[in-house]
């Protein structure tokens, strides 16, 4: 189920994946360990250029896209070079609450142009080939969806939109906190989340 990462991990046969600094990876799936969910405003994904980032635009969306206008994958300390996503824990609850509360915030008086919502990808789910799921050592809790070989940013926000669409399903953000009240969420440090 996981494979140890020690330096340079081999991702489907792909070697590029580079860590930068200490950071390290706990291990790479090609299906989903537990059940993940992801905080989106729109059903497509949206990741975007960290360089061209916007005021309104989610951080955690944010991916480092090369010189040669590739996005390869990897895991730094300022950033994730994919989709976030994270199992139903105290600090997950935290981030989603809060991406959701600044939603709201950012809305004002304005009339609405997004749908937050909590896109849920159910454990066992296998991963295209396209994508490789890496979880990250310095939050135990969280994972990225990147791409498994160098891609544009293009490519990959349209392999990801076509993932959630055929594997996720989705859940309003306020239906779904209600629905997940947040002292029935699991302890990040204890995985006991790995077996839902």
């Amino acid at each position: 189920m996981f494979q140890q990462i020690i330096h340079r991990p081999v991702a489907r046969g792909n070697s590029i994946l580079r860590n930068r600094r200490s950071f390290s990876l706990v291990s790479v799936h090609s299906s989903f360990p537990a059940t993940l969910y992801r905080f989106q405003l729109r059903r497509e994904s949206q990741l975007y250029d960290k360089k061209l980032q916007k005021g309104d635009s989610e951080p955690e969306d944010a991916v480092n896209i090369s010189q040669d206008g590739l996005i390869y994958p990897e895991v730094s300390d300022s950033i994730s070079n994919g989709a976030l996503f994270m199992p139903n824990t105290f600090f997950m609850q935290e981030l989603m609450r809060m991406f959701f509360d600044y939603y709201l915030d950012n809305l004002a008086d304005s009339q609405p142009s997004a749908y937050p919502h909590l896109l849920c990808i159910t454990k066992g789910t296998l991963i295209p080939n396209t994508l490789v799921l890496l979880r990250e050592r310095n939050i135990r809790s969280r994972f990225s969806l990147q791409p498994s070989f160098p891609m544009s940013l293009n490519d990959l926000n349209s392999a990801l939109t076509e993932f959630y669409s055929k594997c996720g399903t989705i859940t309003p953000a306020e239906k779904w906190f209600e629905e997940h009240e947040y002292h029935k969420s699991y302890d990040d440090e204890k995985e006991e989340w790995m077996h839902h």
